[in-house]
């Protein structure tokens, strides 16, 4: 088994997938580790500070550490002498190697993408080997002489590596892998309840947002997940439904107490456990393979920020969000909007009947075109001030500059009084003046705490499909790709 020591890099659980099987902890964790358990360590790239201590009573095991690791392996042996920080984001950076061990059978001089920017310098070679230099002279990769403990200032993690697997591999031959047993399926594992699914297809232009208001009517808690400017492949279907019918379930979470609030039908009760082990025990899974691309049935919703606490080991909430850390519905009925078909497809669990309740609420585009909403001034207030906001803004550029960030996101809070606010017409707002085509309206009424979330985004963050194939199309610090290579790297 393979320890990964998550850093906070970004590039980790790519790293993770080039290893195989691994145990990944944080940073903090690694000193109540026993290192007897694994046969590889690799310390990922990242902001966190990583007490290496543990890895000098392991002299002989294969430990390879990336980015900021590679520093901190280095300062661990005694050495801290590094070059004048470059913010670096990604870019190639040549390594100049003596082509053994790490670098074994690869090319003279190969780029590996960095995403640090500290490098090593003047190292002492009683007690470094120098493996790779850059143009700079500055050490890129070492081992710790004496040891099995090596540092690489690329990310052989990085998609855009063409030698980083080679890399990997490399650094795994140092020591045989022991082959991993699976893990036996417990008997006792429940299986998903499986319900027969019922669809109907509609030929028409929907009015999307006249359906919506009449399907969510009476109703706990609702959903809509809208392309309000489906264009070129993007934002191609609508989803909609909510947690009406016996077998929809909505719950609530709070990460503190670990307490779950379940209303299934019309039984409600409370539990104490994981959110996500719960949506994974709970997801039901159609019969008979449902034919349609997108989604065909399961979990809608969010997660707060705060879920952090169940989902990275070791971390604790340093405050308490004011809403709930998680909210879900499992509808029993829903419908798609295809909108390059014009084609509306109903579907029900279980019950063929409700598809006649879904279709009672279709609406259909009629000749007269609504008007944009008009913008409106309202009335609130950002957390941060402008002085406030500027101050971040500088710091931001220090911490990139002194290359322990790659890259920082701020953002700020608006608060106002929301009270006799209408949301979903201040959605209708939304999507009039800033249509997106990953857009979404979620309203959840189900125990009394009246939330809705408004979003539209011009992103799409993640789409997995049935064949496990991965889909991100960011836009943010990104560009269009061209048929010429060349092109691509004069704008890159």
């Amino acid at each position: 088994m393979i320890l990964v020591v998550d850093n906070h890099g970004f590039t980790t659980r790519i790293l993770t997938h080039q290893l195989g099987a691994v145990h990944l902890v944080t940073a903090a964790e690694l000193l109540a580790v026993d290192l007897d358990n694994y046969t590889h360590v690799v310390i990922g790239h990242g902001s966190a500070a990583v007490d290496l201590q543990p890895l000098h009573e392991a002299p002989n095991l294969p430990v390879l550490a990336i980015g900021a690791g590679y520093q901190h392996l280095a300062a661990l042996y005694g050495h801290t002498e590094t070059t004048s920080a470059k913010p670096v984001y990604g870019q190639p950076v040549a390594h100049h190697h003596c082509g053994a061990e790490l670098f074994a059978g690869l090319p003279a001089d190969l780029e590996l993408i960095s995403y640090h920017a500290w490098r090593l310098h003047r190292m002492d070679t009683d007690r470094f080997a120098i493996h790779a230099t850059g143009d700079d002279d500055a050490v890129l990769a070492f081992r710790v002489q004496g040891t099995n403990h090596w540092g690489l200032h690329g990310d052989p993690a990085a998609l855009q590596s063409m030698v980083g697997n080679a890399v990997i591999n490399n650094f795994l031959a140092l020591a045989p892998l022991a082959p991993t047993p699976p893990e036996p399926i417990s008997p006792t594992t429940p299986r998903r309840q499986r319900y027969e699914v019922f669809t109907r297809s509609i030929v028409g232009e929907l009015d999307t947002s006249a359906t919506f208001a009449t399907l969510q009517e009476d109703t706990s808690a609702a959903f809509w997940l809208d392309s309000a400017s489906a264009h070129r492949g993007q934002g191609d279907l609508t989803v909609m439904g909510t947690n009406n019918g016996e077998l929809s379930q909505t719950i609530r979470w709070n990460v503190t107490t670990n307490a779950l609030d379940v209303v299934a039908g019309s039984d409600a009760h409370q539990l104490s456990g994981d959110v996500l082990d719960y949506l994974e025990a709970h997801l039901w899974e159609p019969t008979e393979v449902v034919d349609f691309d997108g989604f065909t049935g399961g979990w809608v919703g969010y997660l707060g920020y705060e879920a952090k606490q169940a989902t990275v080991p070791g971390h604790q909430n340093r405050w308490e969000a004011t809403t709930p850390d998680a909210y879900w519905i499992q509808p029993q009925t829903f419908l798609r909007y295809d909108h390059r078909e014009r084609s509306t497809t109903l579907f029900s669990y279980h019950d063929p009947a409700l598809l006649d309740t879904l279709e009672a609420a279709l609406v259909f585009e009629s000749s007269t075109v609504s008007g944009v909403p008009e913008r409106a001034d309202i009335a609130g207030q950002w957390r941060l001030s402008a002085a406030e906001y500027e101050d971040r803004v500088g710091r931001i550029q220090e911490l990139l500059h002194a290359g322990t960030a790659a890259g920082i996101c701020l953002t700020d809070t608006f608060s106002m009084d929301a009270r006799g606010l209408d949301g979903l017409e201040l959605y209708g707002r939304l999507r009039a003046n800033n249509p997106a085509p990953y857009a979404g309206y979620l309203r959840f009424n189900t125990f009394d705490d009246s939330l809705e979330v408004l979003s539209a985004s011009p992103e799409k963050y993640l789409s997995i499909d049935a064949a496990g194939t991965v889909e991100s199309k960011p836009i943010k610090g990104t560009v269009a790709r061209s048929s010429d290579p060349k092109q691509d790297a004069e704008v890159a």
